[in-house]
């Protein structure tokens, strides 16, 4: 009877200490603790990763903000970058009709390059408003591409401007309207991105699983009232549902 009572003692003493050490092992199922991006319970997954954490909103649900799927100018950008390239490369070609001239081609190539250096970041400013929503990411690759185009057209013309009234050469025919495609070029890849920054906001604000803010809509009703003997009357409500 002893045995068994030491027994009976040990096993119990062997379960409370395994829960005791479960209670005192760090666990990532609380929000503060799926926030800090840290990996908690050591398991390999922190935070949102975390198959604990699954079950708060901010884990399962991407918060997509109306306002900042909205409040944008991405579409004004577009339209400046379309504008401002076909206008340099206008300007370009004008600046290779006058080739030649001493002082033409420099006034105009320069007007070109004036122009592109400050209206491409105005364009791709329009596009990274409408990215400040989730999920909005725009053009990638048209946007590397753009500044790279940007920032050749900037030194390949600034070059042909000091050859032209520098050292008074005269640039082989084709060249000033190369670099004023380059120009237009990275114009027109920082609209193309604005576009489509644009397009994926207004797609956010169609259907925003999760979205933060909620809308109510009031509903009136009636309802009657009675019990087995039948009919007695009525209530006239206003139900508030949640959309």
């Amino acid at each position: 009877m002893i045995k068994a009572s030491i027994g009976i003692v040990s096993f119990a003493s062997v379960i409370l200490l395994s829960f005791q050490a479960m209670a005192q092992a760090p666990m990532e199922n609380t929000a503060p603790v799926c926030q800090d991006g840290i990996d908690n319970d050591g398991d390999g997954f922190a935070d949102c990763g975390d198959q604990d954490c699954q079950l708060f909103t901010f884990c399962t649900s991407p918060k997509v903000s109306t306002r900042d799927a909205t409040d944008h100018w991405a579409l004004a950008g577009a339209v400046v970058g379309f504008t401002s390239g076909a206008v340099v490369l206008g300007l370009a070609i004008g600046a290779e009709a006058t080739n030649g001239d001493p002082v033409a081609p420099n006034v105009i190539g320069g007007s070109a390059i004036v122009l592109d250096i400050a209206l491409v970041p105005v364009a791709a400013a329009g596009a990274k408003s409408a990215r400040r929503a989730a999920n909005v990411r725009g053009c990638l690759g048209c946007r590397i591409a753009g500044w790279i185009a940007y920032g050749l057209s900037i030194a390949d013309g600034l070059t042909l401007i000091g050859l032209g009234l520098g050292a008074k050469i005269l640039v082989p025919t084709g060249l000033i309207t190369s670099v004023g495609v380059l120009g237009a070029f990275a114009s027109w890849l920082m609209a193309i991105d604005a576009l489509k920054a644009r397009k994926q906001a207004e797609e956010s604000v169609i259907a925003r699983p999760g979205s933060t803010e909620r809308r109510f809509s009031m509903v009136p009703y009636i309802a009657p009232v009675g019990d087995e003997r039948g009919f007695s009357g009525g209530v006239l409500g206003l139900s508030i549902v949640h959309l």
